[in-house]
């Protein structure tokens, strides 16, 4: 899958490390990428949806690129699960245990 890269980061390649900056364009497996699109590191390019199990919440949950992404999933699939943009999941903070989760899922846990 292809993604685009939203800030600096290095990889370890099997001919070294890389180093890529915002805007450069990537390809991944869903297993390597899905840390990186949780750390809002990097967002898929097109039209991509991402049915996930969260171990946070223990439930599923679907990631999207945009807004009208999550409004054409929600249009062509029965989708019960909560839908969260990639910018969404990007924004970080602070738990009082010093981890770091995802505000997004922090919101979805206060709410059930």
């Amino acid at each position: 899958m292809t993604f685009r890269v939203l800030q600096d980061i290095e990889l370890e390649t099997p001919e070294g490390i890389i180093v890529l900056s915002p805007g450069q364009v990537i390809r991944l497996s869903k297993d390597e990428a899905f840390p990186l699109i949780e750390n809002g590191i990097i967002a898929p390019i097109g039209k991509a949806y991402y049915r996930i199990y969260s171990e946070i919440l223990h439930a599923s949950l679907w990631i999207v690129e945009t807004d009208e992404d999550m409004k054409a999933l929600r249009a062509s699939e029965k989708v019960t699960e909560p839908i969260y943009s990639a910018d969404e999941i990007g924004k970080r903070a602070w738990t009082r245990n010093g981890s770091r989760r995802c505000t997004a899922l922090k919101r979805y846990l206060r709410t059930q």
